[in-house]
């Protein structure tokens, strides 16, 4: 029923309620990763494996998606049983062009997200591939899942804001899909260790891996592009590459004195702003793009956490 990057994901049942009608059978979502594992020592050093225990651990939660069990099978593969969400992913619900218009339900859908996410950040985890595919719906239920590139927040420093307290992690800036990366991800903003000395580079490309320092408001500003979409019906910025995505965030959002410091741009005037996105986003009222613009903040410590994010006037 789903393919991605690190698996599949297949529709399953017991085997016992094999002789049930389809009216009685429960249903089950199964993820195989494409990753193998030789044996259960190598399970645990998996980040995703320990995003999942910790929520199970702590209870879980009605917005996240959750795991049953973790299996791994002679043929060294590990599977995730999962509950089923019959109604599919975001992605879908977006293709019905008419239906995710609606005011109401869109406000539903990200109000649930954000709880969901709220959650992940309590836990100590960015979860760093926010998408449409991997927001779920099932009726009126949604659930965040997909933790495959979930990852601690160790922390290496700590910034204090007019919003909150965020703590910044050396973590590679490869994640996520590009259509949903934060501007901090697509420069490779590096930071050196030694003399904690911060630059930025030119637009890292999608074959390699770089180090760069973020929080997770990256998730955030992924929200903030999962709404626009959800009013326009087509991605906010579809660049072909990283070079031409931070460009057209830049050349929505930002302007700079000079093109060499894309990192150091200056955020434009709020109206300026308001009129472009509402250009862009022309089903959506003045309040929806206020919204979506909090959520886009180009500097990250000025993006709000999820906890004040619950509290928007747009709720």
């Amino acid at each position: 029923i789903g393919e991605g990057s690190f698996g599949n994901v297949y529709r399953a049942t017991k085997k016992e309620d094999g002789i049930k009608g389809d009216m009685e059978r429960k249903y089950y979502a199964v993820k195989k990763l494409k990753e193998t594992f030789s044996s259960w020592d190598d399970v645990l050093n998996k980040r995703e494996y320990h995003a999942i225990e910790e929520e199970e651990i702590r209870g879980g939660i009605n917005h996240l998606v959750r795991v049953f069990e973790i299996l791994r099978e002679q043929d060294s593969c590990l599977y995730f049983v999962m509950e089923y969400m019959a109604d599919g992913n975001l992605q879908d619900f977006i293709s019905r062009k008419t239906e995710s218009r609606n005011p109401i339900k869109v406000r539903s859908i990200l109000y649930q997200t954000f709880l969901g996410l709220r959650h992940v950040h309590n836990l100590g985890y960015v979860h760093r591939d926010i998408k449409p595919e991997n927001i779920m719906l099932h009726g009126r239920t949604v659930k965040l899942g997909d933790f495959s590139l979930a990852r601690t927040t160790t922390t290496t420093t700590t910034t204090t804001t007019r919003h909150h307290e965020t703590s910044t992690i050396m973590m590679t800036d490869y994640v996520g899909t590009r259509w949903y990366r934060a501007p901090e991800i697509l420069t490779g903003h590096l930071s050196n260790t030694n003399n904690n000395h911060k630059s930025s580079i030119d637009p890292v490309d999608d074959q390699h891996d770089y180090y760069c320092c973020y929080t997770e408001t990256v998730d955030t500003f992924a929200m903030g592009l999962v709404a626009a979409e959800l009013y326009r019906c087509f991605p906010l910025f579809h660049g072909r590459n990283n070079t031409e995505q931070l460009k057209l965030i830049k050349d929505m959002l930002f302007v700079g004195k000079n093109d060499d410091e894309i990192f150091f741009f200056e955020q434009k005037e709020n109206d300026v702003i308001i009129d472009r996105l509402a250009h862009a986003i022309p089903t959506a009222d003045f309040q929806v793009v206020s919204f979506i613009r909090d959520l886009l903040y180009f500097r990250p410590e000025r993006r709000p956490s999820t906890q004040d994010i619950l509290r928007h006037n747009y709720f």
